[in-house]
């Protein structure tokens, strides 16, 4: 009998998603290691400007500098007339607190009242506000991601919703992604380039740990090995969200470079960053045949995270589709920085 992971391909995507995983050999490494190409290939023939699925991000946020402006914490759509100056609506307030146990950069705004604060809420409150501090001081957006996917994450397991063959669940389809390895530099025309210092990755794995450090068995779930490889998977695979509205720009002191994300547009219209099931397995092409769409497509209210993937011109069944996520406005040492490590 296959293992649950040996029919992942035949339970996932979707056949209504119109395209499959695609796997090819890419080369070997130094070591002689094969390397695998995954990618998604049509399951039908579609027409240009024809949408070929659309999929809500399983984890997203808001870059840390958007988390004050005019854009739902939850869903990354824009907040109009709800009273909240953090969501959208009551029902993206509540889903952030029950699937993902809160906005840890707000631990305080919860939808409802609640019982006079402990002495252990308090000090989860005062770890909430390190860690967020310390993102916006280096301008990181992963440490949030990975307490978003934790808490989904734990959700899943309270909830009895994970470990089925049928429902896989977020570890399942995170296990399977490939990422950067940041135990070691990216060498790039001969230099070495780091994506993140060792002692920064160190400051950010002890700021989140704090935050579950009274979770049972936590500690042999997230090490630091393993908090590694997790922030590698989201600078690996994840997207920036844009936003189909104009960016409003704030008056602010320069901020450090940051972190990269697949973009193939300008940075300016980026508002958060979302890891996708399907997506996420799109290959890079200087000469893309589908781009991205952010939110409704049509007068429907839909979540400004929500991505449509669209053909850029017509395709055939069986060929494999790509984007070019590398934004343009970078230099070119960045793009190939970029693309060295994620094609």
């Amino acid at each position: 009998m296959k293992s649950k992971q040996a029919q992942y391909k035949e339970h996932f995507p979707k056949p209504e998603m119109n395209v499959k995983l695609h796997e090819t050999q890419h080369g070997t490494t130094p070591e002689g290691k094969q390397l695998i190409r995954r990618g998604l290939v049509l399951l039908k023939d579609v027409k240009e400007g024809e949408v070929i699925f659309s999929e809500d991000p399983f984890v997203s946020s808001l870059f840390i500098d958007k988390e004050e402006s005019d854009y739902c914490s939850n869903c990354l759509d824009s907040v109009t007339d709800f009273k909240s100056s953090k969501y959208c609506s009551a029902k993206c307030h509540k889903e952030a607190w029950s699937i993902f146990g809160g906005n840890v950069l707000y631990p305080e705004d919860k939808p409802e009242a609640t019982s006079p604060e402990t002495a252990q809420s308090q000090q989860s409150i005062r770890n909430a506000v390190n860690l967020a501090e310390f993102c916006k001081e280096k301008n990181l957006i992963t440490p949030l991601l990975t307490v978003k996917l934790i808490g989904k994450m734990m959700s899943e397991e309270q909830q009895g919703t994970a470990g089925t063959l049928s429902e896989y669940s977020t570890w399942d389809h995170i296990d399977r992604f490939h990422y950067i390895d940041l135990a070691k530099p990216t060498d790039v025309d001969g230099e070495k380039i780091w994506f993140a210092s060792l002692e920064q990755i160190e400051k950010e794995y002890k700021l989140v740990f704090a935050l579950f450090n009274k979770t049972p068995k936590f500690d042999k779930f997230l090490t630091d090995e393993r908090y590694m490889v997790i922030k590698g998977k989201f600078l690996y695979n994840a997207i920036s969200i844009i936003s189909e509205n104009e960016v409003k720009k704030t008056e602010e002191k320069e901020k450090p470079k940051g972190e990269y994300f697949k973009s193939s547009t300008n940075k300016s219209r980026e508002v958060g960053v979302g890891l996708y099931h399907i997506a996420s397995y799109l290959s890079h092409s200087c000469e893309p045949n589908v781009e991205f769409k952010f939110g409704s497509l049509n007068k429907e209210k839909k979540a400004g995270s929500l991505l449509n993937v669209v053909a850029k011109k017509d395709l055939t069944k069986g060929d494999e589709i790509f984007i070019n996520f590398v934004d343009t406005t970078l230099n070119k040492k960045q793009r190939k920085r970029i693309l060295k490590e994620k094609v």
